[in-house]
């Protein structure tokens, strides 16, 4: 009976990596839309004199980050970087602005909404959709 137990225990604890979350990886027009948009608010972040950007997680209709949700906010977190070309900068906390994701499922394919609050009052500065085909 113990032998069963602490089986059962292992088991619980450390899942077969048949059953763990795989990394996504994101199609080639995925990064393309991630790329672009973040130029486009790199350029609107630079417009309104914006130095620091929070980037937080993103999530699903529930709150819940999946491995999509992960994946798309580390290439846009990415793709943000580099886009602007020094012009402000990513911190952990405390931006100015905070840019927040959600992924919908939409018809068969997957909705992409930004929306940028200002952290001192949580005023809206923009909002963004995009709609990820495959």
């Amino acid at each position: 009976m113990n032998i069963l137990c602490i089986l059962l225990f292992l088991l619980i604890s450390f899942p077969s990596p048949l059953y763990a979350s795989k990394d996504i990886t994101l199609s080639k027009a995925h990064k393309t839309k991630i790329e672009r948009l973040a130029q486009r608010i790199a350029d609107d972040i630079s417009l309104r004199g914006i130095k620091t950007v929070e980037i937080g997680n993103f999530t699903d209709l529930k709150g819940g980050s999946r491995a999509l949700e992960k994946a798309i906010t580390l290439r846009f977190k990415k793709a943000l970087i580099r886009a602007s070309k020094g012009r402000f900068s990513i911190v952990d906390n405390k931006g100015e602005i905070l840019i927040k994701g959600t992924v919908l499922p939409y018809k068969e394919k997957e909705r992409f909404d930004l929306k940028i609050d200002l952290t001192s009052d949580g005023t809206v500065l923009s909002s963004y959709s995009s709609i990820f085909k495959e």
